[in-house]
């Protein structure tokens, strides 16, 4: 895996835009928001693309697709979603598990009776929910 890490980063490693295996990337960097499909993006050991190392939905193949068809699929899918804050989930018994991960509100939502987060981010997160579904 690592020479293939390698050559992405050859090819396509920039300032905005970084390659580096999973368990070495520095996770204080992302600023407790994760990031999901825009920050960060998953290449599992099958090639698959996923937004997110919590997120077990395929967005892609990097073999069956260039890099940077999957990279602005992912941006597309995740467009405008926000992660959780506290103005929207202060109030939530979750908040603590969720502030800032998407994945962990995606997971959580349903074991609070009312996740203001998802009522808000619904309409944008239903995309990434298709993809999953």
């Amino acid at each position: 895996m690592r020479p293939l890490i390698e050559r992405l980063k050859s090819k396509f490693d920039t300032d905005d835009f970084r390659i580096e295996a999973l368990e070495t990337h520095d996770l204080s960097t992302i600023d407790h928001a994760c990031g999901t499909g825009i920050k960060m993006m998953v290449i599992d050991p099958d090639f698959n693309a996923r937004p997110c190392p919590m997120l077990m939905c395929k967005l892609g193949n990097v073999i069956d697709e260039p890099l940077m068809a999957v990279v602005r699929k992912t941006n597309t899918l995740m467009k405008g979603v926000s992660t959780p804050c506290e103005a929207t989930c202060g109030q939530c018994s979750n908040f603590s598990a969720c502030r800032g991960y998407i994945a962990a509100a995606l997971t959580n939502r349903d074991s609070t009776s009312n996740c203001l987060w998802f009522e808000m981010q619904e309409k944008r997160i239903q995309r990434l929910l298709d993809v999953v579904a």
